[in-house]
């Protein structure tokens, strides 16, 4: 059994959507892979499975609809009208969807979509962001006035939160100092929360490219030592996987993946990420509970992870398989024994 020292919620992504209307800078996402066609047994199978993590007491938070801009996608409004979605909206205490707000064109279609959906829950839009455009008061303005928009148009859907995905590329790298961070951090989104993510798209190429992989290398460098240098202030981010978090979980082309944790989500579909059929509570707490001693096992003599006291942490975030999926013997994010760096949960 995996240690009691984790929340019992479970996340699942479905990536179903198809096309995108937008080029976001460090956008990594295939955006012709995922039909919406899902085939009959395996959406059975989820149903199943959810059902069986709410008879084992598993909290649903928050399901996602992605991995695409909803509104200029191919099939975005038709992922909401099909019954496995709507399967979820019955169990979910929330939805997340992808939006750029960067116009407002199918706003009313997809409130009226999302009211007859999730009618009494809470509804989290991710919004891709560059730090560039941050520093523009216009771009800020005009965010501000779709989100605006958008919120009141939801009638029966508590619209309570902003995701705002600054992707660890070069573009935002290039901005990221103390002005620009700071502006991330404060945005003014009315009466709708913001939650800032720095993700690392890098994952989702794949790690056989060594251009990326060295990429990934220099890029996660550049953004760990700026945000150390936030440690004591109130935009400071952990840099260690949050251990009660949950799981997360992602349906990609008939499989279903299990999400590690490098500072944020880091989705990675490869096999040794895998939840095999059948997928039940039963199998994600094996494959969890395997894969933590599996880490603690290998990684307790380890020269760089063996005297660490975050080795739990990262055993749990499953970021030892990020280690060695890159090739790299060395902490990852370079805090080895950093008790400063640690919020206290």
């Amino acid at each position: 059994m995996f240690p009691e020292q984790i929340a019992l919620s479970l996340n699942l992504n479905l990536e179903i959507l198809t096309g995108c209307g937008f080029s976001c800078p460090g956008c990594t996402v295939e955006k012709n892979f995922a039909p919406l066609d899902i085939p009959d047994a395996d959406s059975q199978a989820l149903e199943a499975f959810v059902l069986d993590l709410r008879k084992e007491q598993f909290r649903l938070l928050e399901f996602k609809v992605g991995p695409t801009d909803i509104c200029s996608s191919d099939n975005g409004f038709a992922a909401l009208r099909h019954p496995l979605v709507k399967f979820l909206s019955q169990h979910y205490k929330a939805l997340n969807i992808n939006l750029a707000m960067l116009h407002t064109r199918g706003f009313e279609e997809l409130a009226e979509l999302l009211d007859d959906l999730m009618p009494g829950k809470k509804l989290s839009v991710t919004v891709p962001m560059t730090l560039k455009n941050i520093g523009n008061p216009k771009y800020r303005s005009v965010l501000k006035e779709h989100i605006t928009h958008f919120k009141g148009l939801l009638k029966r859907v508590d619209f309570n939160r902003v995701y705002a995905g600054f992707n660890v590329v070069e573009e935002n790298l290039t901005h990221l100092d103390l002005e620009h961070y700071e502006l991330a951090h404060t945005l003014d989104l009315g009466d709708v929360g913001i939650v800032v993510e720095f993700p690392f798209a890098h994952s989702r190429t794949g790690f056989d490219n060594l251009l990326n992989v060295e990429k990934f290398k220099r890029d996660l460098a550049v953004y760990t030592e700026f945000a150390k240098a936030r440690v004591n202030t109130q935009m400071f981010r952990p840099l260690q996987p949050a251990i009660l978090e949950g799981f997360e979980f992602t349906y990609r082309g008939g499989r279903l993946y299990s999400t590690p944790v490098l500072i944020e989500n880091f989705p990675i579909f490869h096999p040794d990420f895998e939840l095999p059929k059948p997928w039940t509570t039963a199998s994600v707490l094996a494959y969890k509970s395997d894969r933590y001693y599996d880490n603690l096992i290998e990684f307790a003599e380890h020269p760089e992870c063996g005297n660490c006291c975050f080795l739990d942490r990262c055993a749990r975030g499953d970021v030892h398989r990020i280690m060695k999926m890159i090739g790299k013997d060395t902490c990852l994010t370079n805090t080895k024994n950093r008790w400063d760096l640690l919020l206290v949960e």
